[in-house]
């Protein structure tokens, strides 16, 4: 299929960017994130914080890439799945 490439890698570059985005958002102004973790009486919610911020960021740029995507994306899955959770 010669569509089925460019589609795909169109939503990497995507996820990528909405990865990245979020992850340097919760980095730059991590209090209300921290904040929200602890109301919801999590036992670590600094480290988790920083934990979510850096594989968002970092995943996100690793999936943008294509360097390493599939195992951000297991991370990216993980993260996401504990937001669900959380939420």
């Amino acid at each position: 299929n010669l569509l089925a490439s460019p589609f795909l890698l169109i939503c990497r570059f995507d996820w990528g960017i909405l990865f990245i985005s979020a992850g340097l958002d919760e980095m730059e102004d991590h209090r209300p994130f921290i904040k929200f973790l602890d109301e919801m009486d999590l036992v670590f919610p600094i480290a988790t914080a920083v934990t979510v911020a850096l594989i968002e960021g970092m995943g996100g740029l690793c999936f943008l890439l294509g360097f390493a995507a599939r195992l951000a994306s297991l991370l990216l899955i993980f993260v996401m799945i504990g937001a669900y959770i959380i939420a």
